[in-house]
């Protein structure tokens, strides 16, 4: 065998043809496992044929090129490999897959996911290293580099057939879907409109992905990248936003809280389907489930989370400026240094405090602290505390011990935010300490174990935090709000709706339990209610409201109802959200 050069046609086209198989057999194992490991489809067929067209297609190339170019084919399969294995690390931690706009800026590289890669590994991970490995040795045994390149009317058939049968499954499955529309009344939808849904950006990326593959999911991700330079609003914005934000809907019900210190605490993933639950034959948050029942709770387990592409970092916008996220992107990594109105400006606070057990380089946190008023952000909470007391300290232990070490030298009233994160996913806190009846959880899944001891854990050193501002005297001089910063889909389903989320605030001089559905937006405005009262009041409507029923999520759904005008006036604040959050709005000449 002459390793420098392959000249005979017939054992040539043998071996490039034996290392294409291997190239595509690899592309479309990798493809396939990693759309299961993201959620489980019943469509088999239908995915072996899309990714079976991706492969033929992305690998097709090696026919054409020369031969010294021919160990790109490895490079490709590598990179796809990576960009999958790295999605779904991301996907086990957020339960989303990675915004684009989000991988080229060095903010976006979150050592929360990085610390937490060891627990993120599944033995089905190691393919993708074996499917890098094996194309990388065929190539070597095969000696693809020593094959001459072959005549051009004959190789170009070859990517001419792969581009072909990937053309021809693409129309089958926009077929499929103009039927499927047909068959639900909507007669006007055509080959056209399915063939320009493949390259929407969906209600999530992981629907964008499970219907479109890797191919157009990457087309349509690019397509739709977000604004990073902000708009310029035309009258008639201008004009949709004045009237949104001046209905400014008052409730009769405006608490006595003038004066009154405010403590937030921002929950990581708490689901309000686990209070009041019972495992292995204990209650799980027995804190919570007795601060539900105590004079002056004001609470909502009926709240649907409203985050998008930002996730925690949402919620906590949600919660401190009464603004929904914008359509694609994050808000607080491309517009964290806006002018926003808040909590703070809003309530003017004598001090304020921001509490985070982790890096405020995360999320761009340092930047949004102070774009909300903070005076100050305390980070790395959880490294200083287990620094001094000499031990490692669960998040949630370090930041309340660390909030009532700070209260004492601060002027009142004051405003604290306090955001937990034991409770993020994968669930696991290496100082936490829960219950020892939750030490084995029969019956149910690793991931959703670990949640519900991360969930005990927190209870537990909520109850703690509580009983010592009791103790300081702090409790009765304020109102403790408890709010999720958005949900966890344990369960299968999508984190944009999906399982209600949870809002308790402690210390109103108001007891009420509000059964019906409201939105993670109506939070602020609440907040302002309790506290007595404000100017901004956010684009929500106050829980309170007893005509408040409704809420909408990033994808237009509606939840539950209300009047038909707040049904509207919830839809329409995502799109009045998004311009004043892009155009800057609150940071105008206003002369």
């Amino acid at each position: 065998m002459n390793k420098e050069c392959i000249n005979n046609k017939k054992e040539a086209w043998l071996r490039m043809a034996v290392f294409y198989g291997i190239c595509t057999g690899c592309l479309l194992g990798v493809l396939y496992i990693f759309v299961d490991s993201i959620g489980r489809t019943t469509y088999l067929i239908k995915d072996l044929i899309v990714f079976g067209s991706e492969s033929l297609l992305l690998m097709s190339p090696i026919w054409i090129i020369g031969r010294r170019w021919r160990w790109t084919a490895t490079l490709v399969i590598t990179l796809v490999c990576l960009f999958l294995f790295a999605n779904i690390l991301y996907f086990r931690y957020w339960q989303d897959l990675i915004p684009f706009h989000t991988i080229f800026d060095h903010k976006s590289y979150n050592s929360l996911v990085f610390a937490n890669v060891p627990d993120l590994l599944q033995i089905q991970d190691s393919f993708f290293l074996l499917a890098i490995i094996v194309p990388i040795a065929g190539y070597r045994f095969l000696h693809i580099e020593s094959i001459m390149a072959f005549p051009l009317k004959q190789s170009i058939l070859l990517p001419l057939g792969a581009i072909a049968i990937y053309i021809m499954a693409q129309l089958l499955s926009a077929n499929a879907l103009k039927n499927y529309m047909h068959s639900t009344g909507e007669h006007t939808y055509t080959i056209r409109d399915a063939i320009a849904y493949k390259f929407k950006v969906l209600s999530t990326r992981l629907a964008s992905w499970k219907s479109n593959g890797l191919v157009c999911y990457t087309i349509g991700q690019l397509l739709h990248l977000p604004d990073y330079n902000g708009i310029r609003l035309s009258a008639e914005e201008e004009n949709m936003i004045k009237r949104h934000i001046g209905v400014n809907v008052c409730t009769d019900t405006i608490c006595g809280n003038k004066g009154k210190n405010l403590i937030l605490i921002i929950v990581e993933s708490l689901n309000a389907d686990v209070v009041n639950m019972h495992v292995n034959g204990r209650p799980l948050t027995p804190v919570l489930n007795r601060l539900l029942e105590a004079e002056g709770t004001i609470s909502c387990l009926n709240v649907i989370s409203q985050v998008k592409d930002g996730g925690s970092s949402d919620g906590q916008m949600i919660y401190n400026t009464g603004l929904l996220p914008i359509k694609n992107g994050s808000a607080a990594m491309l517009f964290g240094s806006n002018d926003y109105p808040s909590l703070i400006s809003t309530l003017k606070p004598a001090s304020s405090m921001e509490i985070i057990a982790e890096n405020g380089n995360i999320w761009n946190h340092r930047t949004t602290s102070t774009s909300f008023g903070y005076d100050r952000l305390e980070e790395e909470v959880t490294r200083r505390v287990s620094s001094m007391a000499g031990n490692t300290q669960g998040n949630d232990a370090a930041v309340f011990r660390f909030a009532v070490d700070r209260i004492d030298d601060m002027p009142e009233p004051f405003i604290m935010e306090i955001t937990t994160l034991s409770m993020h996913s994968p669930f696991q806190d290496a100082g936490a300490e829960f219950a020892p009846y939750l030490k084995v959880i029969n019956g149910m899944p690793p991931y959703m174990a670990n949640y519900y001891r991360m969930t005990n854990y927190f209870d537990t050193q909520l109850g703690i935090f509580l009983d010592r501002l009791k103790s300081s005297g702090i409790y009765d001089r304020s109102v403790i709000i408890i709010a999720s910063d958005h949900n966890v889909p344990l369960h299968g389903e999508s984190e944009i709706g999906g399982a209600p989320i949870v809002f308790v605030a402690l210390n109103t001089g108001l007891t009420k339990s509000i059964d019906r559905i409201v939105g993670q937006i109506d939070v602020f405005p609440t907040i302002i209610d309790i506290m007595g009262g404000g100017d901004w009041r956010g684009v929500g409507l106050s829980m309170l409201l007893d005509n408040n029923s409704s809420a909408v999520d990033a994808t237009g759904k509606l939840y539950g109802h209300s009047t038909p005008e707040i049904d509207r006036y919830k839809a329409d604040a995502w799109q009045i959200s998004d311009l004043i959050i892009r155009s800057n709005y609150f940071a105008r000449d206003t002369d």
